[in-house]
């Protein structure tokens, strides 16, 4: 079964009813990488949930689920500001910077996973967290890493 997920409502009532019916569930945020067998299972694919926005004045960008870094870099532009995108515009934002998100401005202004500042995720228990580097970071470590934990996930 796939949900064509539009917005982190849906993702939550999907996990949800997953939940209910006792089935793994996969999510596949921009259309490649699957990141797990969904056989008999719920895939939640999150390529719809594709916003971008840009605050020039923070110099800060907000992405959904399903952005790819082409819509970043088009969006931050016009600003005069560069995200610390890597060099393919079709790599979808989220798993990039979850992965670390070295790309050619690392060296100079390190990885895209310590420049996060905020992070929205639903968790396997279908609920809808706010995760913020001022509140949740880890000492010492990127939000990423927060991210991780709340999920379920290993910090390591």
């Amino acid at each position: 079964m796939i949900v064509g997920a539009e917005c982190a409502e849906d993702v939550v009532a999907a996990v949800r009813c997953a939940r209910e019916a006792g089935l793994p569930v996969a999510v596949q945020a921009t259309g490649h990488g699957l990141s797990a067998v969904t056989d008999g299972g719920l895939l939640i694919s999150t390529r719809r949930m594709a916003g971008v926005r840009v605050d020039a004045a923070a110099g800060t960008a907000r992405v959904e689920a399903g952005a790819v870094w082409g819509q970043v870099v088009e969006a931050a532009a016009p600003h005069g500001l560069a995200p610390l995108n890597g060099s393919s515009a079709g790599v979808g934002v989220i798993s990039y910077t979850l992965g670390g998100g070295v790309g050619v401005l690392a060296r100079t202004y390190g990885f895209a996973a310590d420049r996060v500042r905020s992070v929205d995720l639903v968790t396997a228990d279908a609920r809808l967290r706010h995760i913020t580097a001022d509140r949740d970071r880890p000492p010492g470590r990127p939000l990423c890493a927060a991210a991780a934990v709340a999920t379920g996930g290993r910090s390591e």
